[in-house]
């Protein structure tokens, strides 16, 4: 009989070598060899260790194997191979943004000031004009914009970009940035496989119409949302889902990210004739006049932006690996799970309630060496202590976590 050396797991589809078995193969291997009483289970032997070598060298191959069958399954594929069946839906990973702020500019009059023409904040991250300015009779001219010179979400504090990078250089006399404001947009870098993931699923009925499915998958197609929810009411009468008080015949959906237009655009080109739409359950409401192309009409989009709920987070660890500036490193994984970055972990989204065993999980994941005694959340806003519970939030609301929020101590 051969022994199997994979194994298939029938939930998730997953193919995974099995260690043992293919340990356990090649020490009948040496017995057939050489005899059925050769000993093949002390380790500290000649065989043992000629054996443990093996096994090492046929593990590795194996699960190189494994993770090339994996890319097949949608749910596990990565890098060409997932931007290969995200192709074949006619979707694609979103690709990076740069980051965007407005800014004053100061100098003589008359002075032309270049496109990509460069400033620095006080960060050290650099920022490029994007159309040529002349500088007016004033000398000063606001709403100016600039763009990161790095993709990314790089923010940009009010009044930190603040530095001409080479200040009356060759006909130039410009001598003073500033933005009175921070980021206009905020850039992002391109998908990671995680996300891409769960893009793919959130896209997948991107060819459908007037269904639910539809409708959320044109809404993640549109550029620049990061995440929504979404509810119905089919009746007749007004009638209140997941906490939102609904108009009849309604949809309510409630839209992180991308411009009004495009949002009013998809929603317009997704729902059925005649439905109608709901909003007030957030504090913003959108309430977007947009003229549908078909029809001629103009019709008024309801939609909501959510309201931001913060969270402080507090946990304790134990390091059983050494780990340098390990407050920083669960910092940054705490950072990384929020925006979707942890395979097979959503992180927080619109209506996405927060949850400590999960934000455990994502420390565990990125770092098996650290273990998470103990993780508390709390609603800032909200009375009350920290809590090792879970914190429900509303299909209008959005959980936000900072990292001067997250509180990391060592436990004994």
């Amino acid at each position: 009989m051969i022994t199997p050396v994979y194994d298939y797991q029938n939930l998730t589809g997953l193919i995974v070598p099995d260690a043992t078995d293919i340990k356990a193969k090649i020490g009948a291997e040496y017995q057939d060899s050489f005899s059925e009483s050769f000993d093949v289970t002390s380790p500290n032997t000649p065989q043992g260790l000629l054996i443990n070598a093996e096994t090492e060298a046929r593990i590795s191959v194996a699960d190189n194997n494994a993770k090339l069958a994996n890319q097949i399954n949608p749910n596990f594929a990565g890098g060409v191979f997932l931007d290969a069946i995200m192709g074949l839906m006619g979707s694609s990973r979103i690709p990076e943004a740069n980051s965007l702020v407005q800014c004053t500019l100061a100098g003589i009059a008359g002075t032309v000031i270049p496109a990509g023409s460069l400033a620095k904040d006080t960060n050290g991250n650099f920022w490029e004009l994007i159309n040529s300015v002349t500088l007016p009779g004033s000398g000063t001219i606001s709403g100016i914009g600039f763009s990161s010179v790095e993709a990314g979400p790089i923010v940009v504090a009010v009044n930190a970009l603040n530095i001409v990078v080479v200040p009356n250089a060759t006909g130039i006399a410009w001598e003073t940035v500033t933005n009175i404001a921070s980021n206009t947009f905020t850039g992002f870098l391109v998908q990671s496989d995680a996300q891409a993931r769960q893009y793919r699923i959130n896209t997948l009925y991107l060819q459908g119409n007037s269904l639910p499915n539809a409708i959320i998958a044109g809404l993640y197609s549109t550029n620049g949302v990061g995440s929504l929810s979404f509810v119905e009411n089919p009746t007749g009468g007004i009638l209140v889902v997941s906490g939102v008080t609904m108009n009849a015949h309604s949809i309510y959906v409630c839209v992180d990210g991308g411009t009004d237009i495009d949002i009013a655009s998809s929603l317009t080109a997704t729902k059925s004739a005649g439905c109608a739409y709901t909003n007030g359950a957030s504090a913003i409401n959108v309430d977007y006049l947009y003229g549908v192309p078909i029809s001629g009409q103009t019709i008024a989009v309801l939609f909501d932006r959510p309201d931001v709920i913060q969270i402080a987070v507090q946990v304790q660890v134990i390091l059983n690996q050494p780990i340098q500036n390990y407050a920083d490193t669960i910092q940054d994984v705490i950072l990384k799970y929020i925006n979707g970055n942890i395979s097979q972990l959503i992180g927080l989204g619109v209506g996405q309630s927060v949850s400590p065993f999960e934000i455990s999980a994502a420390i565990g994941i990125e770092y098996p060496g650290i273990y998470v005694s103990d993780l508390e959340i709390k609603n800032i806003s909200a009375a009350g202590s920290f809590v090792r519970t879970e914190i429900d939030i509303e299909k209008w609301q959005i959980a936000a976590i900072q990292r001067s929020d997250i509180f990391v101590s060592l436990g004994v």
